[in-house]
């Protein structure tokens, strides 16, 4: 006999659960856990569910109370249904806004015309993608500037280019817009670009910073930077501490300081200008405001060389914090696919898509701002007096070739000499001072000698800055107290070796010795002379005729040589123990002491007596 089946279960002994209530996995019920069979929630679209684990495990099968639990997966559904719960539409259908998956007809067909539609899908709404020359919510029609449904071939007229309302599909008679022009309104009027069908005139105009009026059509693809890299900002915290007793003071391993804030305010900084826009108002008592929008050619200007975009974040004390929520700037790579961006045919010295830039060898310049308006620059050819092929692109600074210095190159650098202003690549010579070889070469410059040999000889110069001891216009000469020849290689001027007298300026030889000194180098005292000769310090011997026995003397004490029984330096004193006998010669016969006093000496008369002969 078969069971009497409970809880949504089937089969002839209650071993399964019922086609539709397969929500959760079948196993056999106790007395602890009845292990119900859970209805599959298939909005009324099918009559049957299986259960899948895999379903289960991923967590995508919705029971009836809207709770992803369970896997239970619905099994031919109709109306036009499909998915896990028969919650989407078949390919070609659509379930319009409002309707709710459960509804007796929940999916229309979305009838995409097969022609004109990309696919058979379509959106909420029944629309469907269309192709390129087709319109219509099921792309059953051809688009403006298209005709001949179905093929809906381009009319003649560019659309782009066409007028409004114009018929664009009869040949020869297209109206072009303003800034257009060509038999079939397909191309810009010289002065004008990027052909598109948005712009009521047809083309943009030409900016070309202001140079040109020519240009085209660049070939660029448009890029958005979401993110920037912001440099890290460094703040300083001071705060006291206070020392409690029985208090345990730790180190502070971590701060952390937040700081929020909202732009209102956007300033593009560029070299040359500056413009800035509100992106919001803040609350103040006035109620209206006038504002001139940056125009075109002014946002343009400040393209050409953006160094930075600051953006405001206070405006008045009273404010507390802003918030940086999100930047984003539009950045264009040349690549296929944009055509807003110009072009210029620029002409010579000019560069970049705009002419903004100074080509290779021209240098910006830029007048006087009167305030009013943006400063347009201009480019001018370096003026290198033919000595640099290069100069700085703001400053006009030429990078000096030829051995010349300057801004501009005007001047022979330093060690050389001539006239640059020829424009030739000699005009700067090396100095040779008097060599051009660097030990004999010594003096760091030189200058044209216009005034007395300034016929263009290889002479026609002077050296300005020769060192002490040369003398001459190209220091080949040594000076007055110095020798040498310049001229030689590796020979220079060194100092006379005279003690401060002359000497030969060839040789070194002194020529004028002073202090009683001669020799070469005034290296010794003349004969009958001592002293120290380096000092010319050399005095005369002066040696005593009678007491020495030379007129030479000790070169360096003075000391001269004595006769027997004489003394002194100049040997002009006799011995203790001897008298002189008619000034010629000393005598021993007689003792005189000098401690004797005249009282003591019995033969004082006599002595006298006989000194006095």
């Amino acid at each position: 006999p078969e069971c009497e089946c409970a809880h949504h279960t089937c089969g002839p002994s209650c071993d399964k659960c019922c086609p539709l209530f397969n929500q959760r996995k079948w196993a056999p019920g106790s007395w602890a856990d009845a292990n119900l069979c859970a209805p599959c929630n298939c909005h009324g679209h099918a009559v049957s569910c299986h259960y899948d684990e895999s379903v289960d495990r991923a967590g995508i099968s919705m029971d009836v109370d809207g709770n992803y639990q369970g896997g239970g997966v619905c099994d031919n559904c109709t109306d036009f249904t499909t998915g896990i719960n028969c919650e989407r539409c078949l390919l070609g259908y659509y379930r319009p806004l409002g309707v709710l998956p459960n509804a007796t007809s929940p999916c229309l067909a979305c009838n995409c015309d097969q022609v004109g539609s990309v696919e058979l899908e379509c959106d909420i709404e029944g629309k469907c993608r269309c192709r390129v020359g087709y319109e219509g919510d099921k792309c059953d029609r051809c688009a403006l500037g298209y005709d001949g449904y179905p093929r809906c071939e381009a009319c003649a007229c560019d659309d782009k280019g066409t007028a409004p309302n114009a018929n664009k599909c009869v040949a020869d008679t297209c109206q072009c817009k303003v800034h257009v022009e060509g038999r079939f309104c397909d191309r810009c009027k010289p002065g004008y670009f990027g052909l598109r069908s948005n712009l009521e005139e047809g083309c943009l105009s030409c900016y070309c910073s202001g140079i040109t009026s020519l240009c085209e059509s660049a070939v660029v693809l448009p890029q958005k930077l979401n993110q920037i890299t912001m440099p890290k900002v460094y703040f300083h915290w001071a705060h006291t501490i206070s020392m409690e007793r029985d208090t345990f003071i730790g180190w502070l391993l971590n701060c952390i300081l937040e700081i929020n804030f909202t732009p209102t305010h956007l300033t593009l900084r560029s070299k040359y200008n500056g413009y800035f826009f509100d992106e919001e108002k803040l609350p103040t008592p006035q109620n209206s405001f006038q504002i001139q929008p940056v125009s075109r050619q002014d946002f343009l200007s400040i393209l050409s060389d953006i160094k930075y975009i600051l953006l405001r974040s206070t405006f008045h004390t009273d404010q507390i914090e802003a918030l940086l929520e999100e930047a984003k700037w539009d950045v264009g790579v040349e690549e296929e696919g944009y055509s807003s961006v110009e072009k210029c045919s620029c002409p010579s010295g000019y560069s970049g898509l705009s002419c903004e830039q100074c080509s290779f060898g021209y240098v910006r310049v830029t007048p006087p701002s009167n305030g009013s308006t943006p400063v347009q620059h201009y480019c001018a050819k370096c003026d290198c007096n033919g000595h640099s092929a290069a100069c700085d692109l703001d400053t006009g600074a030429c990078e000096c070739e030829h051995n010349t210095a300057g801004e501009k190159c005007e001047r022979c650098m330093s060690g050389y000499y001539g006239n640059p202003l020829r424009g030739t690549t000699e005009d700067c010579k090396r100095c040779a001072c008097p060599l051009e070889n660097e030990e004999n070469n010594f003096s760091p410059s030189c200058q044209l000698d216009f005034f007395n040999k300034g016929d263009g000889s290889d002479w026609s110069y002077v050296c300005t800055q020769c060192p002490k001891g040369y003398t001459g216009d190209h220091c080949e000469i040594c000076d007055d107290g110095y020798f040498g020849n310049p001229l030689e290689v590796g020979n220079s001027c060194q100092p006379c070796d005279c003690n401060g007298g002359p000497c030969d300026r060839k040789t070194g030889q002194c020529l004028s010795c002073k202090g009683n000194t001669e020799g070469w180098k005034c290296e010794k005292c003349k004969p009958e002379h001592y002293g120290d000769p380096t000092q010319s310090n050399c005095k005369p011997c002066e040696c005593d005729p009678i007491g020495s026995a030379s007129k030479q003397c000790d070169n360096i004490t003075g000391q001269c040589e004595c006769k027997e029984k004489f003394i002194g330096r100049t040997c002009d004193k006799c011995e203790v123990r001897t008298i002189i006998l008619k000034r010629v010669t000393c005598t021993t016969n007689l003792l005189i002491l000098n401690t004797m006093s005249q009282r003591r000496m019995s033969h004082s008369g006599f002595l006298r007596n006989l000194i006095n002969q």
